[in-house]
């Protein structure tokens, strides 16, 4: 509908609607979607040149009907300008809000897209990094659930388990990695190093020597399972090592 409108004024002679029209559609066509680049379905971004052209048809209208003769019609442009001014003010402060921090911001993409794998997953590791450990594996099961074919929404969700003290799960899951050969950004010897952690945690002592054995088989420069392994064959005290894979 658009595009004939835009043909019949091309006809009369008014060019100007369909170039806008022609603009707007060349400058979309790149995020439109059908070519998806990146896991953003939409983005603030996508519309700041396509729409350059209707903001400068606006702004031609506004200069035109300020040059009318009649008082009534200035006075009326100039009080639209302004309340529009103030409203887009109030919403542009709004909107910064939401860029406060990493916080505020996944959380308001979950707020406004709760279906988003993606956005879960970012939100579950703000959580993480400020310890809010019990909502970090919240939403990590939410992204698992949402998108449980792909391995990414696994890679934190295993020392979030650990660090809310939910061993258990936390070696389910790892053990169930190393099954399946399912990579999700940790080394395998590190992968074997916190299995071999959480046994030892639990008081497992030959687990725990299996599993730190096979991290040193792998790597036999990981110093963490090289000195939780020395700790449990010379019966010590546990030395109080972090969580802190490959660390």
């Amino acid at each position: 509908m658009i595009t004939l409108l835009c043909g019949y004024f091309w006809y009369q002679k008014k060019y100007y609607w369909l170039i806008t029209w022609l603009f707007y559609l060349v400058t979309l066509s790149p995020v439109i979607g059908i070519i998806k680049v990146g896991n953003q379905a939409a983005a603030d971004r996508y519309v700041y040149l396509p729409t350059i052209p209707f903001y400068i048809l606006i702004g031609i209208g506004m200069a035109s009907l300020l040059y009318s003769k009649r008082q009534f019609v200035k006075v009326g442009i100039v009080t639209v300008l302004l309340v529009v001014s103030v409203a887009l003010v109030q919403l542009t402060q709004k909107q910064t809000l939401v860029w406060q921090n990493d916080l505020t911001f996944w959380g308001y993409i979950v707020a406004y897209a709760p279906e988003s794998a993606l956005a879960q997953f970012n939100l579950g590791n703000v959580y993480l990094k400020i310890g809010e450990y019990e909502k970090a594996v919240e939403h990590y099961h939410q992204a698992v659930s949402l998108e449980p074919r792909n391995k990414w929404w696994y890679k934190n969700l295993p020392m979030a388990y650990i660090k809310s003290n939910r061993l258990s799960e936390a070696l389910i899951l790892l053990n169930r990695l190393i099954k399946h050969q399912i990579h999700i950004g940790y080394s395998w010897d590190n992968i074997h190093y916190m299995v071999g952690r959480i046994y030892f945690k639990q008081g497992q002592l030959q687990q725990a020597q299996q599993s730190l054995t096979k991290a040193l088989e792998i790597n036999p420069e990981n110093k963490m399972a090289r000195e939780l392994l020395l700790e449990i064959t010379s019966d010590k005290q546990p030395v109080g090592q972090g969580w802190q894979a490959g660390g």
